[in-house]
């Protein structure tokens, strides 16, 4: 059983850019020596520095992943960049669930205080949209008290409970998730499998089920039933609320191996352009061989294999004579007016973008084209459909693959755009508790390397991102810039003596509740 919260800042205004974490927020908290009183120790400075703040998670028992999953997907998405606040015990002796230690109740209750108070402070100063505040929240009393601190700061609640009666369940995910939490780093397996047992225990005694039909039916709240089995869904009041319940509808915990490798050395890669759509060289049909044998000795139950819609891709794929299916979402970053260049290239023909670019290679739009933060934006329907698959193997292209592997493996946007992703390799990715676990096959076919480390010495301008409410690209090729429209009249007082005329001499009347929809042909 497991019940928790999101809490959401209404109207905040972020800033542009940020760097989402995921970093824990702990409190430590300690007997004062004077009285056997309490001693809490906010965070203060340990708070990550992101958009979104979590808040609020209840559990006895059920699967963690279920829970912390809306963080993982806020932190991949800079849209909505959350920080993750967990309530931990660190510190605290095994048996602090008994009620023979009401002191550490207490201690808990000042902790979770002290979280919230951080929660206020990121979503009100420091520009914070989101919180998932992960802590123990199985009974009204808590509830309430996270609700009285919405209301009073004028933040949105969104609570998620899982619940699991199924003993083989609760006893994995024990193994799998509990054992290897901060909670239990010092502690053998027997140790740490009899203190939650008796933490279940413990909070079985006062919990109290969200309830969408009595007492919680004005509560916006999702109820994972048996991990997935069953869904209950109350009260989902705006966009961030229905992609959590998107989100956790598309999981599983399910022991499953994700395979992700770029397609083949291509011609292009060869000759050091961008983009384009070019077939496999000598040396990519000979990896693409390699991978088939790959494939068949890892015996692979049931095995998905996902292609972009390029020739690059759906060659490597054929070799594996294995259904495939093909995703536009999988194509290669679009280069925009710099398709089928080198970087040498663009760099003298257009010397602006290029120094953009290297300023900030995650925000960066090619003219006409993508930047990476386009590009996760594009991939978020691949994201969910893998997370709802077993065994899968996408062949996909580097900057595709660099950001399905940012989104695994909890990287930040800073870091996406230069991770490491040899051709001719095989990622062989494992979800475990509180990570993924990654392994690199490298096939033994050789490759040229594609992969440009970060500019020590990139040049300092305005920052890429301006591009994208910019009617005109902030580096155009044009040695003229064009005056910024801001509005649609400025746009027909700027281009009417070019314009036909195309109302008659005299306009016609406007209908009530039909106003005219422009002044001129455009």
């Amino acid at each position: 059983m497991c019940g928790g919260c999101t809490l959401e800042s209404r109207g905040s205004s972020a800033p542009p850019r940020c760097q989402p974490c995921l970093e824990g927020t702990w409190s430590s908290c300690s007997e004062s020596s004077q009285g056997g009183g309490l001693s809490v120790q906010p965070p203060g400075d340990q708070l990550p520095r992101a958009r979104a703040v979590a808040v609020g998670r209840a559990l006895v028992g059920s699967p963690d992943l279920v829970v912390l999953a809306p963080c993982t997907v806020w932190r991949w998405d800079p849209g909505h960049p959350t920080c993750w606040g967990k309530l931990g015990v660190s510190g605290f002796p095994l048996g602090w669930t008994g009620s023979e230690a009401p002191v550490l109740f207490l201690c808990r209750r000042q902790c979770a205080l002290a979280a919230l108070r951080d929660v206020k402070s990121y979503l009100t100063k420091e520009g914070g949209q989101i919180a998932v505040f992960d802590a123990t929240n199985t009974t009204r009393e808590r509830r309430h008290m996270i609700l009285h601190f919405a209301k009073e700061n004028d933040f949105k609640v969104f609570f998620i409970e899982s619940v699991c009666d199924d003993p083989t369940v609760v006893a994995s995910n024990i193994m799998e998730v509990k054992l290897s939490s901060p909670d239990y780093k010092d502690c053998n397996s027997a140790e740490a499998m009899d203190d939650f047992m008796k933490r279940i225990n413990c909070y079985e005694a006062s919990y109290q089920p969200l309830d969408p039909d009595k007492c919680d039916r004005d509560l916006s709240l999702i109820k994972v039933i048996d991990v997935g089995r069953r869904f209950l869904v109350n009260r989902v009041q705006d966009h961030i609320q229905s992609r959590i319940v998107y989100y956790l509808m598309n999981i599983h915990v399910q022991p499953r191996t994700i395979y992700l490798c770029r397609h083949g050395e291509s011609e292009h890669n060869l000759q050091g352009k961008i983009g384009g759509d070019s077939g496999l060289s000598s040396r990519g049909r000979k990896f693409a061989s390699a991978l088939s044998k790959f494939v068949e000795e890892q015996n692979l139950k049931d095995l998905k294999v996902w292609t972009s819609q390029l020739k690059s891709t759906i060659q490597t794929a054929e070799a594996l004579q294995l259904p495939y299916e093909q995703w536009k979402a999988l194509n290669e970053i679009d280069a925009g007016v710099c398709e089928e260049m080198t970087y040498e290239e663009i760099r003298d023909t257009y010397p602006e973008e290029y120094a953009l670019r290297e300023q900030d290679k995650y925000y960066y739009r090619y003219p006409t084209g993508e930047s990476y933060q386009d590009l996760v934006q594009r991939l978020e329907p691949v994201i969910m459909e893998l997370e709802r698959q077993e065994n899968v193997l996408v062949i996909c292209h580097q900057a595709v693959l660099r950001c399905l592997l940012a989104y695994f493996l909890d990287k930040s946007a800073e870091e996406m755009p230069y991770l490491r992703c040899p051709l001719h390799a095989v990622l062989k990715l494992t979800p475990v508790a509180y990570g993924c676990r990654v392994e690199s096959i490298y096939l033994n076919v050789e490759s040229v390397s594609t992969h440009r480390e970060r500019s020590e010495d990139a040049k300092k301008g305005p920052n890429p991102l301006m591009r994208r409410n910019s009617v005109t690209p902030l580096a155009s090729p044009e040695p003229t810039k064009k005056p910024r429209i801001n509005s649609f009249e400025e746009h027909v007082a700027s281009t009417s003596a070019a314009l036909p005329n195309c109302l008659p001499p005299e306009a016609p009347t406007q209908l009530p509740g039909q106003p005219l929809l422009g002044k001129a042909c455009l």
